[in-house]
This record gives C-alpha cells, structure tokens and sequence, in this order.
C-alpha cells in the first residue's frame, strides 16, 4: 500500500521546552475520513522525524495511516440471486 503523505511540520524550542509544529492539507485528509461507530469522522495519522530537514526547515512527516483492506472471500464475490437450486 502506498504511504498518502499529507503534510510536514517542524520542531520548535521555545523557553517552555520542544514542541512540534504541523501543517496538514486539509482536502486529502476529507478524502480519507473513516466514520467510527459513535458516528463520528477521524483520520488516524503517524508523525515521524524526516531523514534530512528539507529547505523550509521541515523535520517531521505527517502521513495518513491506512487499515489494511480484507481479502474478500469466494462467498463474498458471488451474486445474490434466487433462481439458484440450492
């Protein structure tokens, strides 16, 4: 599966100790929004530090995490239909 990446961001030190600091692009993640039982919308993503800091000073990637998809089964790829014999 190919990895969906969906924005960067950086390390910041401030006198109050390191945070990061992302940005997101909004129209991929409202692509890939699952609705949970609640009902409610979420987009799992992992954040990890980048081999080399880019020119903006990026240090982190933000990619969008997939769940894999389920091998569908024989049962599954048949058709319904009511003029079977059994």
């Amino acid at each position: 599966m190919e990895k969906i990446y969906v924005g960067k961001g950086k390390t910041i030190a401030t006198k109050f100790g390191e945070f990061q600091s992302i940005n997101i692009e909004l129209d991929v993640l409202l692509k890939n929004c699952h609705t949970a039982k609640n009902g409610k919308k979420y987009v799992d993503l992992d954040v990890s530090k980048m081999k080399q800091e880019d020119n903006y000073g990026n240090d982190l990637k933000v990619v969008l995490r997939q769940k894999e998809q389920e091998p569908k089964t024989a049962t599954s790829q048949m058709p319904d239909r009511d003029d079977l014999p059994f």
